[in-house]
């Protein structure tokens, strides 16, 4: 099976950012989260959340399609633990 994560276009967010005169700490803030975490996210170390990923597209003012994309995984059902 087959589940997909949201993954981020680091370059389009970056530049949205920017142009809004915006830092990572702003956005990180509308997050709830530490600067740290948002940077991890932001350069694609980590992946966001869909919530998080709203938020951003809302305060940059973006389609979510347009800075986010899916990302396909495959899922082995053997690895859940019982």
């Amino acid at each position: 099976m087959d589940i997909k994560n949201l993954v981020i276009d680091s370059n389009k967010v970056k530049a949205a950012r920017v142009s809004k005169g915006m830092t990572q700490a702003d956005i990180a803030e509308h997050l709830n989260i530490s600067g740290n975490t948002y940077s991890e996210k932001e350069n694609g170390n980590t992946e966001f959340k869909l919530k998080e990923a709203v938020v951003i597209a809302f305060i940059l003012e973006m389609d979510i399609e347009d800075i986010f994309f899916y990302r396909e995984v495959e899922f082995n059902s053997t690895n859940k633990s019982a």
